[in-house]
């Protein structure tokens, strides 16, 4: 496309410009050089004047520092601080007495805690120096302070500080205020005229000077020693006015030489350069079009300038070489671009990483639950990880950069430590910030418990770490201070404290003595009472094992050792238990000891110490002697008793067998009323006794603790309606109605002693039976408690119970009161072995009564239903009977009693039996030996033998001689279960309890041999009279 100028054009425009453009630049330099000596002429003035303001108020200040530091030196003022009681007053008149430079200032003194002790103003307009600077000083952190403090420009004043010092350590503060009045008299002294101003500015606010806007030229200094900016102004409209003529003349005379070097330039330019250029161009268009060729075959004119002369052959031979050298060019630019593609990639790549590594660690140090906190040599923080906010309550953001680390800290402990460390390391060493850092300026790890206090004013406990930073150079840069609060370790502790003092109490209170043994070295410790146990000291005890051993008696010596050794050696074993007497130094008397103790074993099982206690059981073996000595004297007694029940029982229920039995026989025979009324109540009586003889050893039974329950599966139903079935004939005989109502939701059968729980039905019904005169009595059986408990009721419209005989009828022996007794007779046993009973199934029974209104007995057991019945029903048996002229049947009776052999000759002389009789056990054995019987009647206790030894030897003498087993029934006056079990494992097939009714002889005669006895049909075989 055609260039819409040409190079003529171009080059008159660019002449044009650049002539302007050298017009202006050598116009400007002109002027900015007149501008630049003008300027630095009036800055020099004004900076001399400036620093002249700034050097005479700091030699102002200066003035009346010293004076200051003189004052703050005084004893009086000494004295006024460090005994503010005795000294203040001293150090208060002098002070308002006191003139500076014959003028009295405003004057502030300050105690070691920062708090104002005295303001000579009485009435300030203006506040005190602020607490921030006071706390500095006293910190030492400075020797003195010059501060503006800035109100407004009428109130703002320079306050001068020095520390009060004894010693070399700042007790308190001294400090005076210089109101910024003085300042126009400090100006006029130095000579400033009328049109030029001086300002002051504290933090941007202006705390003297004009209060308006001041045209003219300004200057600023900054006096860090005052904490104030210095502004001067200076006026200078006259000076720039002569300027601004001048400068005009010099740009006309300038602008004229411009248009006539414009013209020559523009010229010249266009033989010399423009029309070279032209053809240069055209040159340059063809190699831009890769027609080499022609520019080498071109005809070239002459230039006169030499440097376009050389640039055109110049560019000949470089069109010569572009050509060869754009190629490989290429190719360079595209590997260079291939390589700095892959170094960009890998530098993305250890960036990525970079950023990773730093992400983690500002993880790692946030999650931390230790403080972090790193500072500068100076002491102020730096870095302030999460667990620091945490611990302090402080937000980094506030807390990085601007405060350093002895914010934190108590200054009391802070000034405990400066001195520990002085002492120490026998030199001084500053409260504050230094005493934090000395040992880790030193290469040294400082920890050590510090208070911290947290933002809201309240202190924690710290463990402190400080280790020094140090930079790749090895130069120190900073100190990290790692802190871990204590409050949980220091609170355990505590408790610990307590705990060991509450076990030594115990083991003081015990009198028990404490032992570590180290199985490796063979050494023991003791404790003061150990050694006292044993009759020793420090200076007899060695602390060997063989000195324990010394102490113990011969007899126990060689067990103790091999236990202890055993035990040691056996890995799985952690624990020590023995008992041995010892023979106690010095009066040599025996005790006996108790040693408990713990093992501790490596990993691999092996014992390494062993640590107990010792305890005194000398009185306690004593004790448990006398209190075996005792139990074995209770149960002989108990055995004695039971021993004479038994006796006495077996005494009273032989005869008892005959009395029964024949009055049961009498009562067969014809009698006339008056005899049948008698031998009625000789029954009634009979059985009467042995219902008490029963239930005495029923409860001797309970009491000795050989009572046992026998528990198996029962029908419950079956059970209750034949209780209440037995009872009912009795009921009815009163005129009473007997009712039974159980539960539907009852199991069929549950598990349990169904005897004893029978026993107990018929004591509580026929109680309310007996008691009651008319009405009824009822009897309920119920699920309760979600089918886990098993409740009966039997309630009656008797005579009732007062309240205060309930509690009591449960007692042995006991009824209402007298009159029950002879009216309705009882032993007052019935209730107590029940009581007894249905605790010993796990229940529990109780009664509630009123006296004229009736009576409710309750009991409740466990209920575990029972899923089949522990052995099936008996059927009735099949009885084989025989004709009356077949064989008799044939019975053995071993009884030493003449009335019981005559009462069972009584019970079958009307049935077709022989019987044969023997008076002892040994007769027993030789008559059975002789053949010819069918069952035996065995009596247990005989002189010569008793019964369970002859029916040991008829049952070996069976198996001798291949025999099939004759039925053995044990007949005798021994009641208990013992008894029962005795005969069971001597051979008896049966045990019948003296005294027995004939029908009771004649069912188990049938039962064993299933047979049904026949009356005697033909006339009576004359038995032997001597039975």
């Amino acid at each position: 496309m055609k260039s819409l100028l040409s190079i003529n054009h171009i080059f008159g425009l660019f002449t044009l410009a650049g002539m302007l453009l050298l017009s202006l630049f050598f116009g400007g330099l002109m002027l900015s050089g007149f501008n630049e000596v003008f300027d630095h002429h009036v800055e020099r003035t004004m900076d001399a004047r400036l620093t002249g303001f700034a050097q005479q108020l700091t030699d102002y200040v200066s003035l009346h520092d010293a004076m200051l530091h003189d004052l703050a030196s005084n004893p009086l003022l000494v004295q006024g601080v460090m005994q503010q009681e005795s000294g203040k007053a001293n150090a208060v008149d002098f002070l308002e007495r006191y003139r500076i430079m014959g003028a009295q200032r405003r004057l502030t003194l300050y105690g070691f805690d920062g708090h104002l002790l005295h303001d000579t103003a009485k009435q300030p307009r203006r506040p005190p120096l602020s607490e921030n600077l006071v706390q500095i000083l006293l910190r030492g952190h400075n020797k003195h302070i010059w501060r503006f403090q800035a109100q407004d420009k009428d109130q703002s004043s320079l306050w001068m500080a020095v520390p009060i010092s004894w010693n070399a350590v700042p007790e308190g503060v001294l400090a005076m205020e210089i109101p910024s009045l003085e300042m126009p008299q400090l100006k006029r002294h130095y000579g400033q005229g009328e049109e030029d101003d001086i300002e002051l500015f504290k933090d941007g606010e202006r705390i003297f000077g004009v209060d308006g806007h001041l045209n003219g030229r300004q200057a600023q200094l900054y006096m860090p020693t005052l904490g104030i900016t210095l502004r001067y102004t200076a006026h200078l409209g006259e000076i720039y006015s002569h300027r601004d003529r001048l400068l005009a003349r010099i740009k006309m005379i300038g602008l004229a030489a411009l248009l006539l070097a414009g013209s020559g330039v523009f010229w010249m330019g266009r033989v010399l350069f423009v029309r070279p250029l032209q053809r240069l161009k055209e040159r340059t268009t063809h190699l831009a079009n890769g027609e080499v060729r022609d520019l080498l075959n071109e005809v070239r004119r002459r230039v006169m300038v030499r440097e376009l002369q050389e640039l055109t052959d110049q560019f000949d031979v470089m069109a010569l070489q572009v050509s060869s050298a754009r190629t490989s060019l290429e190719e360079k630019v595209h590997e260079r671009t291939a390589q700095l593609e892959w170094e960009l990639e890998e530098r993305h790549k250890t960036e990525h990483r970079l950023r990773q590594v730093l992400t983690l660690q500002t993880a790692i140090l946030d999650s931390a639950n230790s403080s972090i906190i790193s500072t500068d040599r100076t002491g102020i923080v730096q870095t302030f990880n999460k667990g620091a906010e945490r611990m302090l309550g402080y937000k980094a953001v506030a807390v990085v950069g601007q405060y350093t680390l002895d914010m934190f800290y108590n200054s009391n402990e802070l000034r405990q430590h400066s001195l520990q460390l002085s002492a120490t390391l026998d030199k001084r060493v500053d409260p504050g910030i230094e005493s934090l850092f000395v040992l880790a300026r030193e290469g040294k790890v400082d920890e050590r418990e510090w208070m911290i206090l947290h933002q809201d004013g309240h202190q924690v406990p710290v463990l402190m770490t400080v280790t020094p930073i140090y930079n790749s150079s090895g130069l120190l840069v900073g100190y990290l201070n790692m802190g871990t609060e204590i409050s949980e370790r220091k609170r355990l502790a505590a408790e610990l404290k307590e705990t060991n003092w509450r076990l030594q109490r115990a083991l003081d209170s015990a009198q028990a003595g404490t032992f570590y043994y180290a199985v490796v070295h063979d050494h023991m410790q003791w404790n003061r009472r150990a050694l006292e146990m044993f009759g020793l000291n420090d200076a007899t005890f060695n602390g060997h094992l063989q000195d324990w051993l010394q102490r113990v008696v011969a007899v126990d010596r060689h067990r103790i050792d091999t236990l202890f050794a055993e035990v040691l050696a056996t890995p799985n074993v952690e624990t020590l238990d023995i008992s041995y007497t010892i023979l106690r130094q010095g009066d040599e008397a025996q005790r006996v000891i108790r040693t408990q103790g713990w093992i501790h074993r490596d990993p691999h099982g092996k014992a390494t110490h062993l640590s107990g206690l010792f305890l005194d059981i000398t009185e306690q073996m004593q004790a448990q002697q006398v209190l075996e000595e005792a139990r074995q004297a209770a149960e002989e007694a108990s055995q004695a008793k039971s021993d004479f029940l038994a006796s006495m029982s077996h005494e009273i229920r032989t005869p008892m067998n005959a009395v029964i039995g024949l009055s049961d026989v009498l009562a067969e025979t014809p009698l006339n009323p008056e005899q049948q009324h008698y031998v009625t109540t000789l029954q009634r009586a009979s059985h009467t006794l042995l219902d008490l003889i029963n239930a005495i050893l029923d409860l001797s039974k309970i009491e000795s603790g050989r009572f046992e329950l026998i528990e198996r599966p029962f029908d419950l139903s079956d059970m209750a309606h034949g209780v209440c079935s037995v009872l009912r004939v009795q009921a009815e005989q009163k005129g009473l109605s007997l009712a039974l109502e159980m539960d539907e939701t009852l199991p069929p059968f549950v598990v349990g002693d169904s005897p004893r729980l029978r026993q107990i039905l018929i004591n509580l019904i026929g109680n309310a039976i007996k008691f009651t005169e008319q009405g009824f009595v009822k009897v309920s059986v119920q699920a309760r408690d979600q089918q886990r408990t098993l409740w009966f009721g039997i309630a009656d419209s008797g005579v009732g119970i007062a309240p205060t005989q309930v509690e009591q009828i449960f007692e042995k022996f006991t009824q209402v009161d007298s009159s029950v007794v002879r009216r309705f007779a009882g032993s007052g046993l019935g209730l107590a072995i029940s009581k007894q009973l249905v605790g010993l199934m796990g229940g529990h029974i109780g009664v509630e009564s009123r006296l004229g209104e009736g009576s409710l007995f309750y009991f409740s057991l466990p209920l575990r239903p029972g899923e089949t019945l522990f052995e099936a029903p008996l059927r009735a048996p099949i009885y084989q009977e025989s004709p009356a002229e077949s064989v008799p049947i044939r019975l053995l009776v071993v009884e030493d009693s003449v009335d019981n052999r005559m009462l069972v000759r009584t019970y079958f002389k009307k049935y077709h039996c022989e019987l044969r009789f023997a008076v002892d056990g040994q007769e027993g054995v030789e008559m059975f030996q002789e053949g010819g019987c069918d069952l035996v009647f065995m009596d247990v206790q005989m002189p010569r033998m008793d019964g369970y030894t002859a029916t040991r030897l008829i049952r070996n003498w069976e198996r001798s001689h291949g025999m099939q087993p004759t039925p053995i029934l044990a007949l005798t006056a021994h009641a208990l279960e013992s008894d029962v079990k005795k005969s069971r494992q001597a051979g008896c097939n049966e045990h019948l309890t003296k005294p027995v009714s004939k029908r009771t002889l004649v069912d188990a005669v049938e039962r064993q041999l299933n047979i049904k006895l026949m009356l005697r049909s033909l006339p009576a075989v004359s038995l032997p009279q001597t039975v």
